[in-house]
């Protein structure tokens, strides 16, 4: 049976306090023994599960508190450093070319730095992944739940959310989860244009829907979101800003090509 490799992709800016407790917590996990995916079935052994820091030109310490983790576990932990500009999307990028040719990683999570998605449930993912090709951890399918969340970040997320079925053609219940497990086609699917520059949500909705414009599938799977205790939020208003902006052309290139392929017709 073969092995594979599985990488842990967390983009950190300014996380100093929240490095170490998220990377023992992974650290800790106790995996299947294999995973299946819908092509192959693979061995996991105690290395197989990897941490990919990648740092956003962070202000703080962090990047010395990732050094650190990374000597401490030179086989499981590593610390890349975000060259491609900032922004969440640009980290992501690349943290997943650092996943998929230094580690020759052929499953990869994206997830935050800052505890608000719990490690522990990093199995259910592997545990999903046998029939699709990307697995979305979802505060709104049954199970899923946001505690202390207040009204106006609740609104702000269903909002986003309505505008995820006309943007990319598929009724993703949570589109701004970043809380996520590729498969190596969808992670190929990404590539080092998709989402460049976005930051926050507008990132995870443009991986969504280049996903599915590729023709891979998606499972949603219920998580718990907990609002860090540690650390300041990076979400802005121009973040979300940039979401809705996204989402508005995507529809409306949805739109136009439909009413193109009609007048051909």
């Amino acid at each position: 049976m073969k092995r594979i490799a599985v990488a842990v992709c967390i983009p950190t800016k300014d996380e100093e306090e929240n490095v170490a407790p998220v990377a023992a917590r992974i650290l800790s996990l106790n995996l299947p023994m294999t995973v299946r995916t819908h092509r192959e079935t693979f061995r996991l052994c105690r290395d197989s599960l990897k941490i990919v820091f990648i740092n956003d030109n962070a202000r703080d310490s962090t990047f010395k508190a990732e050094k650190k983790i990374a000597r401490a576990n030179p086989r499981r932990v590593f610390v890349a450093v975000n060259r491609r500009g900032s922004g969440l999307g640009n980290a992501y990028l690349s943290g997943f070319e650092f996943a998929k040719k230094k580690l020759l990683a052929g499953l990869v999570f994206e997830m935050d730095s800052d505890l608000s998605h719990e490690p522990e449930a990093i199995p259910d993912f592997l545990s999903a992944i046998s029939k699709c090709n990307a697995v979305f951890g979802s505060r709104c399918v049954k199970g899923g739940s946001a505690p202390g969340w207040g009204f106006k970040r609740r609104l702000i997320s269903r909002t986003a959310n309505l505008l995820a079925y006309p943007a990319t053609g598929f009724k993703i219940r949570d589109v701004t989860t970043g809380f996520r497990l590729y498969d190596r086609q969808a992670l190929d699917a990404l590539d080092f244009r998709t989402g460049a520059g976005f930051s926050g949500y507008a990132f995870q909705l443009k991986a969504a829907s280049t996903i599915v414009k590729k023709g891979l599938s998606v499972k949603e799977i219920p998580i718990r979101f907990i609002d860090r205790k540690a650390g300041k939020s990076k979400l802005r208003k121009k973040d979300v800003l940039e979401f809705f902006g996204l989402a508005f052309r995507e529809i409306f290139a949805k739109v136009s090509k439909t009413t193109s392929q009609k007048l051909v017709v």
